[in-house]
């Protein structure tokens, strides 16, 4: 399921695809989110990355940014 802009949150499972085979996909979880501009996640490998906003916002738009758990309602 395609993540829209602005609906990840602190504890969500994605999955970063770029298509069949691409090296660069991962499955990330988000760890936090500091002042609206930089997102931390860890990745399958146990480490913490940090990436803009903006990043997540384009992974969004272009489709390459999938949820893994569905939240619970």
């Amino acid at each position: 399921m395609n993540v829209k802009i602005g609906e990840f949150k602190v504890g969500d499972k994605l999955r970063i695809d770029y298509g069949d085979n691409n090296v660069n996909n991962k499955n990330i979880e988000i760890r936090s989110i500091v002042d609206m501009q930089i997102v931390v996640y860890i990745d399958e490998s146990n480490n913490y990355k940090l990436e803009t906003i903006s990043y997540f916002n384009l992974l969004c738009r272009y489709g390459n940014l999938l949820r893994l758990n569905d939240p619970v309602a």
